[in-house]
């Protein structure tokens, strides 16, 4: 029952995005494509509206690749592949991927029994069978972003972590702003602001410590010259 009226809240609200899509494209063929920022902001709301309901419809799947099964198998198979990762119970419903062989969306009873599944996962080591989150297009586009940034960072010879919508680099964690997609630090600054901050503070120490060292030598050369 909840989730049938989750489906029904998120087809009204696909329904006014399309409403306001075609208002727009009324809009730019009466004012010269000139784009009414009112309604361009009320369909970014409504865009993340139904990307919140989609996560929300998602949090309890997972996605299961390379399942040999099909049709009235799928769920003999999953069962199976679950057993041998250590979970016996827990699955609500097996749902193949139109499309894309060997994939299938797997709803588990509840947010705990998911993370189970996520957990022993590792015991597929060595197996075709693959397990994974069963993200939005725009959770896998941060995602690709995220790790594109660990691998850079890494590549310098940083130290890196990487979390759901976050990663933590050399004792700072910095979070994914998925709006502006970008990173920024628990004060909101922006990954590049802090690190061009960062390079100016050395560049002032650095200049600090030269003034001192010039400074020094003077000392010295007038000591000299007075002995």
């Amino acid at each position: 029952m909840e989730e049938k009226e989750e489906n029904k809240e998120l087809k009204e609200v696909q329904g006014r995005l399309r409403g306001l899509e075609l208002e727009v494209r009324e809009s730019e063929k009466e004012e010269g494509k000139e784009k009414d920022k009112g309604v361009m902001k009320r369909i970014e709301e409504l865009e993340w509206k139904i990307e919140e309901k989609e996560r929300e419809e998602r949090r309890n799947n997972v996605v299961v690749k390379g399942i040999e099964e099909r049709g009235d198998k799928v769920r003999e198979g999953i069962e199976k592949l679950f057993k041998g990762m250590g979970i016996e119970e827990g699955i609500e419903s097996v749902r193949e991927i139109r499309g894309r062989e060997g994939m299938v969306v797997v709803r588990m009873k509840d947010k705990d029994k998911k993370k189970k599944v996520m957990e022993a996962r590792r015991n597929l080591k060595g197996k075709r069978e693959r397990v994974e989150d069963d993200l939005t297009w725009r959770e896998r586009k941060m995602k690709r972003n995220i790790e594109e940034i660990a691998r850079k960072e890494r590549n310098k010879g940083k130290v890196v972590w990487v979390k759901y919508g976050r990663i933590w680099v050399d004792g700072c964690w910095w979070k994914w702003d998925e709006k502006r997609e970008l990173l920024r630090d628990g004060s909101g600054r922006e990954k590049r602001e802090r690190e061009e901050r960062m390079v100016e503070m050395e560049t002032q120490e650095g200049k600090e410590e030269e003034v001192k060292k010039v400074s020094g030598e003077e000392k010295g050369k007038k000591g000299e010259e007075g002995g």
